[in-house]
Parts: structure tokens; sequence; C-alpha cells
């Protein structure tokens, strides 16, 4: 096993400039072995524990609480904990319990990393992606989905990637490490404990390898789902909102355009919205609804759309971090996101739209007024109004706009010293974290 978690370390640099690691344990084999080896190798650096507790399992919940609590204890480690009565706020978010309880969980993990300055690392392994990925393929996802759990996904990375769970097991043993069993794990009931314990094992007798070799096919999806993301990304700069431009496109580009498209609309796009977009192009449907209060249709040959009356705007919450050069591999699908830090963080603030904003466009070699910049780009008059604006105050130039992109000034250069990583956060993703349970 060790051999393969330093390959994944090493394969995506995960580690190379923490400070600290933030280490989500759950009691379980997993994350006790992953605990184990990190607290083992990486003494340099400063090992912390998260744990939930999900209180969905009575007094079990309780002992594995516990039982991570102690385990700190032996290894000398820092432990932070969150109890949250994950049903009552599912059902009062109108969430799947499984949906919130990952929320809250990675919430957490944030929380903890952004006060202690540290990378996350959870303990999904070759195994869990494996079974993530047949989980997604029985429901119909395309590459996206197919191509499992990223290795690396801006500050969490995850070390157990390239191990299957007979191998933890084997690590476990030879360690003498004591662990904890959900026994939930143990019920056929749920779609992911079928695919672990029936499904798998039929794989297995059809390939004693099978593991090793959907790892490999994993590993393709994934680069190549990044690839067709990027080129994406150029063709949306291309085509804008334009209808006969889109239509243009290659199908595997244009979904994905499409998605980025109504990605600025609202903020959980699924391939039905992708859909009835392909039948509005097509003539086949005048208009749709996004969510519950807005309407995609076309006006002027672009795709737009509409917010309903007597409907709210949902709120967003934009928020700046610092990430090093180093990382910037883990960021391919953030460049739009991502500028040169020129002076301190505190520096730069969001704001809205104002009267004579004007901004510098990428490789144009010219500054335009953000009026005539949003109705060369076509974008929509509904949500220029909240669009979110970056500004450095120690010159006043504005450095980034919500679905535009960087400034040519603050892009970022080989010469750039410092990097600054532009977040938002939706209304929902704000109200889980202001209601869950506090944590000590």
């Amino acid at each position: 096993m060790e051999e393969k978690v330093w390959k994944a370390i090493n394969d995506f640099k995960m580690f190379e400039n923490a400070i600290s690691i933030v280490i989500g344990v759950s009691g379980g084999i997993d994350s006790v072995s992953l605990l184990h080896f990190l607290t083992k190798n990486f003494k340099e650096k400063k090992i912390i524990v998260a744990h939930v507790n999900h209180n969905l399992r009575g007094d079990e919940s309780k002992r594995d609480e516990n039982f991570v609590k102690n385990l700190c204890e032996k290894f000398g480690v820092k432990f932070f904990l969150k109890s949250v009565n994950v049903y009552h706020f599912a059902k009062k978010n109108k969430k799947g319990i499984e949906e919130f309880a990952r929320e809250v969980r990675y919430n957490f993990f944030r929380e903890i990393s952004d006060k202690e300055n540290a990378v996350i690392s959870t303990a999904h392994t070759l195994s869990d992606n494996i079974e993530t990925v047949l989980f997604n393929f029985a429901r119909g996802s395309g590459l996206s989905g197919i191509s499992g759990i990223p290795p690396v996904r801006g500050t969490i990375v995850r070390p157990l990637i390239y191990v299957t769970r007979e191998e933890i097991e084997t690590y476990a043993e030879k360690n003498n490490l004591k662990y904890v069993v959900d026994s939930s794990n143990l019920s056929n009931c749920y779609s992911r404990n079928k695919i672990r314990n029936i499904i798998i094992p039929k794989l297995k007798e059809i390939n004693q390898n099978f593991e090793q070799n959907a790892g490999r096919c994993i590993s393709q999806a994934r680069e190549e789902n990044e690839f067709l993301d990027k080129m994406a990304r150029e063709a949306l700069k291309e085509v804008n909102f334009d209808c006969e431009k889109i239509n243009l496109l290659p199908n595997a580009i244009k979904k994905r355009v499409l998605k980025l498209i109504l990605n600025q609309f609202y903020n959980k796009i699924e391939y039905k919205h992708i859909k009835l977009t392909i039948d509005m192009l097509e003539g086949k449907i005048k208009s749709f609804t996004l969510g519950k209060n807005k309407r995609v249709t076309i006006k002027n040959k672009e795709i737009s759309c509409n917010i309903e009356k007597d409907s709210k705007v949902i709120p967003k919450k934009y928020s700046l971090s610092e990430i090093s050069k180093s990382e910037l591999k883990n960021y391919i699908n953030c460049q739009d996101f991502l500028f040169d830090l020129k002076s301190d963080i505190s520096f730069f603030e969001f704001r809205k739209r104002k009267p004579k904003d004007s901004f510098k466009l990428p490789r144009r070699n010219c500054t335009k007024s953000l009026r005539k910049l949003f109705n060369e780009l076509k974008i929509p008059v509904n949500i220029r109004p909240n669009l979110g604006i970056l500004v450095d105050n120690t010159c006043g130039e504005i450095v980034w706009i919500e679905s535009i992109g960087i400034s040519e000034k603050y892009e970022v250069k080989s010469s750039s010293v410092k990097i600054g990583k532009i977040d938002i956060k939706f209304e929902k993703d704000i109200k889980i974290q202001n209601e869950d349970e506090g944590c000590e």
C-alpha cells in the first residue's frame, strides 16, 4: 500500500507546500489507515483530525465519535468535532440525507482548512472510486461522471486513490490498527452497498485484475474530460450566447458550452437542462423553466434567461484565497478565477457595477466600458446588475468580472509571484454553514 500512496502523493504533488493537513476521519479502516500513514511519514507537518457525527445511527454514532477522539489522543493530534442532526436539517433544507451529510462534512473541513491554513485529506480509495463510477454509469452519467473522484480538487487531496480496499485491510492488519465498522455498510438496501458487496465481486470473477484495470480506465477518462472542458471554455469565448454559432459546434463541445452558459443562470445544472436547451435551439420548444423562478428562451438569436415576476435573486457570497504557483495544476478548470496577486490580498474587494467602469480585455489590447463590453459579449441584461466585480484598491482597476474573466493586467504569468483565487458560493451553500450546529 505504501508504494501506491507515495505514487499518488508524488504524481499530484499533494503536500508539496502544505504546512498543515486536515484529515477527515470517520473511524473506519480507510481513514484510520490514512491517519496512521500520514502521522508516520509527515512528522514535520501539523496533522489535524476532523470528525463529523451525523447522529444517524444512535449509540453507534456516539461510539464512532468517542473512538476517533481517543485515537487522536493516542496519536497526539488535534481533534475537531462537529455534531449535526443531519436528518433534521436535510428535511428542513429539502435535501437527500447523503447529499446534505456530504455538504456538512466538506463545509466543516473547509472551515478548519481556512482556520489552520491546511490541505484537506480524505480517505477515498480506488475501490471507492470504482463504486462511484459504476453508480454514475447506472444513472446514465456522461464522461464527467465516469471520470470518478478527482485525486486533487482545489485544497482537497486523496492519497489513497490508487489503493484498493484489500490493500488497506492488509496494511491495517500489518500495523495492528483498530477501527470501527459502520453497520449500515453491511446492508444491501443501499445502492452503493449493492455495488460494493454484489456487483464488484462478480466483476472480479470475470477478471481478477478488475480494480486495477478499472483504475486505468478512470484515469484516462479524467484526462480526456479535462481536455474537453478546456476546449469548451475556449469555444465559449468565441460563440458567447449566439445560437447560430453554438449550433455549429461539435456535439461533444456544444453540450459542455451549453452547460457553461446555463451555469451562469443557475448553479445546479443537470443533463435534462442541456437536453431542453438543445430542443430549444432546434425549434422543438420555445422556452423552459430553470429552477423555480427562471425561464430560458431565445431572444434576438441568443440564449437568454428571464427572472419571472415575484421571484428573488439568489444571493451570492464572494471570497478570496491565495494559492502557490505549484498548486496551479490543481486548478486547470479555474483559469477564469485565478489572478496575479500584485499586492496584499486585503487590498482587493468585491463590488457591483458602477457608472463609467471600464475593463481591459485579455489579448485584445483595448479597454472598453462595461456597457459596451456587456453588449459585445451578449451578456443578458437581466443578469448584469448582479455580476460580481473584483477591484484592486491600490490603483482602482478592475481585476475580474463574473462571467467575463480576468483583466489582461492581472492574468497569471510565469513571472507571477503570488496568485489569488476567486470563489463564489450561492445562498443554499451559505445557509447550510449558518444552520449547522457548532463544533468544538
